[in-house]
């Protein structure tokens, strides 16, 4: 039972840097899911030649990961702790996000890595909410709740493409900031 929590508690968590970082990671892991997820099911049909029974049945493998996934996070998390948990995941995706693109594979190499994509994609949340509840047990709520909120679903495609922007225009003023920098008289290009 987490105790309630008051906008003022909001407030302070929504301003905290540690807070905002470990929520970001949210983002950033579950983004690229939902790169190639989107597109999925073109991406099968033009690529691999799937109708919809294939695509159903690659569909089908996916979900069967994500049951694996959601056992293997818990038991991931208690043998080795959740930052290592998430470190191994992200570095496993980083494998397998990009093979989607030098599809067409042969089929069965495919759906083992789709359900291997989805097993670790899936295994984040455990390890993701321990470690948020671990970093500040009294603002759990809060932090469980805005993670929550941080895995895009369709009405959040718009504040996750705005946010994105902003992320965007960040890199940009970094970029230029450290090119007037290097800049020999000062001046930007």
């Amino acid at each position: 039972h987490l105790p309630p929590v008051s906008l003022g508690d909001l407030g302070r968590t929504l301003v905290s840097p540690r807070h905002l970082t470990a929520l970001l990671f949210t983002c950033c892991f579950v983004g690229p899911t939902y790169i190639v997820y989107t597109y999925i099911s073109p991406l099968l049909e033009t690529r691999m030649g799937f109708g919809r029974d294939g695509i159903t049945l690659y569909l089908l493998s996916c979900g069967a990961g994500a049951v694996i996934g959601n056992l293997i996070g818990g038991r991931l998390t208690d043998r080795i702790g959740p930052a290592r948990t998430l470190a191994l995941l992200a570095v496993v995706q980083c494998g397998l996000l990009p093979v989607f693109s030098f599809l067409p594979l042969p089929v069965w190499l495919l759906f083992v890595v789709g359900f291997t994509w989805s097993a670790f994609g899936w295994s984040f949340n455990a390890p993701q909410q321990l470690r948020l509840i671990t970093l500040d047990p009294g603002r759990a709520s809060v932090l469980l709740a805005l993670n929550a909120g941080a895995i895009w679903g369709l009405d959040s495609l718009g504040l996750a493409a705005g946010a994105s922007l902003l992320l965007a225009i960040a890199v940009l003023a970094l970029g230029e900031s450290l090119a007037r920098r290097a800049a020999p008289d000062g001046f930007s290009r």
